[in-house]
């Protein structure tokens, strides 16, 4: 496994490899990045080392690059997106494409919409729908051995309310689950496959 840092007032980028043992060496230091990325995420490719997407909330900029076993990273794409999202998940989200879709969601109209992606930086809108308002985190997740997508967990901190979702393969969502009293202090919500194999 390797690991990207980022800094974003120096706009500088550096790679690591996780060697065993809590060890971790340098691969690769990139320095003359964007200082104003708001999001860097992984997007798996069938056959592929992941791309990687990076998103600028404020200007709307997005790059996809492909990487290597070297940490060499290459342009794929460079586009204008919207402005303003606030999370964008990957996630197998898409039926008949083995590569990571994306959910983009606004925390501020509710806004959120599915896109698969082509492995090339290319990617297409699946649908488009408005969710409630102000979800605080949405955390891609497996809730069983057998599901085919991506579930999705979405928390509310001023709610204190906890909802799971199954992607349907087509650009919606079905509820699963909706949970009331969640504590109001929640920062992170991490999903961690402890139990299966």
């Amino acid at each position: 496994m390797a690991l990207l840092f980022y800094d974003r007032n120096a706009g500088q980028g550096e790679f690591y490899d996780t060697v065993g043992q809590g060890n971790i060496v340098l691969l690769k230091s990139y320095s003359g990045w964007r200082t104003s990325w708001t999001q860097i995420l992984p997007c798996f490719v069938q056959s592929a080392n992941p791309n990687l997407l990076f998103y600028d909330s404020n200007a709307g900029a997005a790059e996809f690059y492909s990487t290597d076993f070297q940490a060499n990273i290459y342009l794929l794409s460079s586009s204008t997106y919207s402005r303003g999202w606030t999370h964008i998940v990957p996630g197998h989200f898409a039926a008949g494409n083995d590569n990571d879709a994306l959910l983009f969601y606004n925390s501020s109209s509710g806004l959120a919409q599915f896109y698969s992606t082509d492995g090339q930086g290319g990617i297409s809108q699946l649908s488009s729908s408005t969710y409630s308002r102000g979800w605080t985190l949405i955390i891609p997740c497996r809730l069983g051995l057998a599901e085919t997508f991506t579930d999705l967990l979405f928390y509310d901190h001023n709610r204190r309310v906890g909802e799971f979702y199954t992607p349907d393969g087509q650009g919606g969502i079905n509820l699963l689950s909706s949970h009331t009293g969640w504590r109001t202090s929640w920062a992170e919500i991490v999903s961690i496959d402890l139990l299966h194999p």
